[in-house]
């Protein structure tokens, strides 16, 4: 195969070559280092048994001397606002007032935030089957640090995740996490101090908005069900089509823990008009309040907005099929949890954390629907790399991710169906590409440009055929050869 490499086309090879996981006969790490001790003391034994040794991808990187040199330049732009000295902007009237404002908040944001108590990086990746891998990230600080907002606003140390006990079974998609809000909001104070002459933001708030604060109880999350047997119609017209697209239908739910039912008495006093709230449907402990639509939905789907309080949880969803299902499950009845497909992939993990996220192989099918009708009719090099995207996405792709506060820094551990630093990357380098140049294809057909001449004409394809890359082989890819 004869082919001319362009510089896109050697980027996207080498960025292939860096990150495509490594051949299983090779071990990444040695549980037993070998070698002399590092003459400037690391953390690479604090990250490293965190870490999962001889798997595909074991990686360390100390930050400390990184962030002391950031921060050192950072006060020395601080430095120079101040003092006026230097020529060009800060000698400008106008534009120097706005370069101290900016510094004045970036300086307190960075100090303040934690980064700068980073003091080691790392994260591995081991396949304990051969359809399931375990990643690890984890920061490191010292443990007499860990005092900025990246340490504490997610929880204080891992516990027992409840609101796995509200996901049906049908849950494709969960993000659920510890999130302190009076932590941000005192964060957010030392930030903008000296621009609001310091004063907190907290400082003129209505009582109503304490109220709801105190009413938080510190996590939030997000989950989303799909139905087969209760399908959402699409027009056609919506996406250049004549027929209309049926799709499995979509439901979803804001979940929020709370101290007690403030929030519950406000949203029912505001929908009801001071007369309480809207009437409730029982099911089992659980009293489902509707919330009345203005109009119906100009397509099927299954959108019949309520809210409810279960357990020490307040939930908004999208319908009330789902909010039964989530009573259901409240009270151990089809559960997600229960699933043997949920258990499978859960395999070995410990499900004390502050966070999770999880995501089902169905919802990643979905996604490729509603990508492709969003993306429309492609040609050229586009359509060459949204096949390259499809074809890295036949495979099942499940996740479930924990993120876990530590003595010693913040570590994310989960298991996943493909390797998420090696065959899981392609679709990501892909996808990115698409988008990318869909934007560019938007702006060009816009008409803005114009008067410049545009971006030029799309360019030409450089696959002459199918053969440069092996989609239906054992790899991920087969690169062209380059001869020098």
């Amino acid at each position: 195969m004869k082919q001319k490499p362009n510089a896109s086309s050697l980027f996207f090879c080498m960025a292939i070559v860096l990150f495509a996981p490594l051949d299983s006969s090779f071990h990444a790490a040695d549980t037993n280092p070998k070698g002399p001790p590092a003459a400037v003391k690391t953390s690479f034994e604090a990250v490293a048994k965190r870490l999962d040794p001889n798997g595909h991808l074991y990686a360390y990187l100390s930050t400390e001397q990184a962030l002391a040199k950031f921060n050192e330049s950072l006060e020395g732009l601080i430095s120079l606002a101040e003092g006026g000295g230097g020529a060009g902007l800060m000698n400008n009237p106008f534009i120097a007032p706005i370069i101290e404002g900016i510094l004045g908040v970036i300086e307190p944001a960075f100090q303040q935030s934690g980064i700068s108590e980073i003091n080691g990086l790392g994260m591995s990746s081991l396949a304990i089957e051969e359809d399931l891998w375990r990643y690890k990230m984890f920061m490191h600080h010292l443990p007499d640090n860990g005092t900025g907002l990246i340490w504490d606003m997610f929880g204080e140390e891992p516990h027992t995740l409840d609101v796995l006990s509200l996901a049906p079974d049908n849950t494709v998609a969960l993000m659920h996490s510890d999130l302190n809000a009076k932590r941000i909001i005192d964060w957010a104070d030392t930030v903008f101090e000296e621009m609001l002459g310091g004063e907190s933001l907290m400082a003129n708030v209505p009582n109503e908005v304490r109220d709801i604060l105190n009413s938080l109880g510190n996590e939030a999350g997000f989950l989303m069900t799909l139905d087969p047997e209760n399908k959402m119609v699409l027009p056609g017209f919506m996406f250049d089509r004549q027929d209309d697209l049926e799709l499995d239908g979509i439901a979803f739910a804001l979940v929020l823990r709370v101290n007690d039912d403030t929030l519950m008495e406000m949203l029912g006093e505001a929908l009801g008009g001071g007369f309480g709230p809207p009437p409730g449907t029982k099911v089992g402990s659980v009293t489902i309040h509707s919330i009345p639509l203005p109009m119906p939905m100009p397509f099927k789907m299954d959108f019949s907005p309520c809210y409810f309080q279960v357990g020490d949880y307040m939930v908004l969803s999208s319908a009330e099929s789902l909010a039964k299902r989530i009573a259901a499950a409240h009270d151990g009845k089809d559960r997600l949890i229960d699933g043997a497909e949920f258990k499978a992939l859960a395999k070995g993990l410990n499900f004390k954390a502050n966070g999770i996220y999880y995501a089902d192989p169905k919802v990643t099918e979905w996604g490729m629907q509603i990508n492709e009708l969003s993306m429309g009719e492609l040609d050229g090099t586009l359509a060459k790399i949204y096949e390259i995207y499809q074809e890295s996405m036949k495979k099942d792709i499940g996740m479930i991710s924990l993120s876990k506060v530590v003595e010693d820094g913040l570590l994310i551990e989960g298991n996943s169906t493909v390797n998420p630093y090696g065959g899981n990357i392609v679709h990501t380098i892909a996808g990115v590409g698409i988008a990318v140049a869909s934007s560019f294809s938007e702006l060009q057909e816009s008409g803005l440009f114009e008067d410049l001449g545009g971006f030029g004409a799309p360019p030409e394809s450089d696959f002459e055929d199918d053969s440069d890359f092996d989609l239906d082989g054992d790899s991920d890819f087969d690169l062209p050869r380059i001869t020098p």
